[in-house]
């Protein structure tokens, strides 16, 4: 888009009606709107497919026949076919990242992935996460080499999220983590400290919890309106404008809220048997 608009810049292109801000739109969608690109040196003879070639005007009025086989190269092409560039690429990159930092990487292995993924992650010692929504199964079952968390910035809180359930998800999620009775149509205090108290007594090598769930734990700090507690809304101008009802200064001299997180990090020592450790 910079070369785009660098191009008119210097070679203007006037359109009745139009300034130039609107011109440039116009190009830029023209020039997305393909399904294959040229090769740069070979621009003749070969193409690659545009990622998400589908949305385009272009590949809706082809026929069936032509939507279908351009579907698949475009598959096969972001998948299976780099399969070695993904897995040489990343094993040189993290072995850069790692040699530069003392820092614990992890690694956001969520959603379509690589089929090398767990192996590259894996060999370099990289945590991957685990999400109640997204990963199927208990906690449990969680690997050590992992970290284990109730939501991250891009989903909504572990209470917006347990009232977005339908019925089915809500009992499925809920024997996972072991509850008793019917699963609760709401994440009121009590089932949120469940959920975060499961997450702390899984496997995995470290446990991370966004603010709002851990607030969401304690009555006084509950949110009343959950959908707003999202912080970032991924492709929409509506991105890290959420702000805490308490500061963190406040929260640290709230002696019942700071021993309400200790005792369920206490009752977790004690389930995993340890009586070592200062909880100060």
């Amino acid at each position: 888009e910079a070369a785009v608009i660098d191009n008119l810049e210097r070679d203007p292109l006037t359109m009745e009606g139009m300034d130039k801000d609107k011109v440039a739109e116009l190009v830029i969608l023209m020039l997305n709107d393909r399904c294959l690109i040229r090769d740069e040196k070979d621009p003749d003879t070969k193409f690659y497919p545009r990622v998400r070639l589908w949305q385009t005007d272009s590949y809706a009025e082809l026929g069936q026949d032509w939507q279908v086989k351009l579907k698949e190269l475009h598959d096969s092409y972001f998948s299976w076919r780099q399969e070695s560039l993904f897995e040489s690429t990343a094993r040189d990159r993290l072995k850069h990242l790692q040699g530069a930092t003392t820092m614990l990487l992890t690694g956001e292995d969520m959603g379509p992935t690589p089929a090398c993924l767990t192996k590259v992650l894996g060999d370099h010692s990289i945590p991957g996460l685990r999400i109640p929504r997204v990963t199927e199964g208990p906690p449990a079952g969680y690997p050590y080499n992992s970290v284990a968390s109730s939501s991250t910035h891009d989903m909504s809180t572990l209470a917006g999220w347990w009232q977005s359930l339908s019925e089915d998800d809500r009992t499925r999620h809920w024997n996972h983590f072991d509850g008793r009775g019917a699963p609760p149509a709401e994440c009121t205090p009590a089932v949120a400290k469940h959920f975060v108290s499961k997450l702390l007594s899984s496997p995995s090598l470290l446990a991370i919890f966004p603010l709002q769930d851990l607030l969401g734990t304690y009555e006084e700090f509950s949110s009343k309106n959950p959908a707003s507690d999202q912080i970032n809304f991924p492709g929409t101008d509506h991105y890290w404008r959420w702000r805490a009802s308490v500061k963190i200064e406040e929260l640290e001299q709230n002696s019942a809220f700071m021993q309400h997180l200790k005792n369920m990090v206490v009752a977790l020592a004690g389930l995993l048997g340890s009586t070592q450790g200062s909880w100060d």
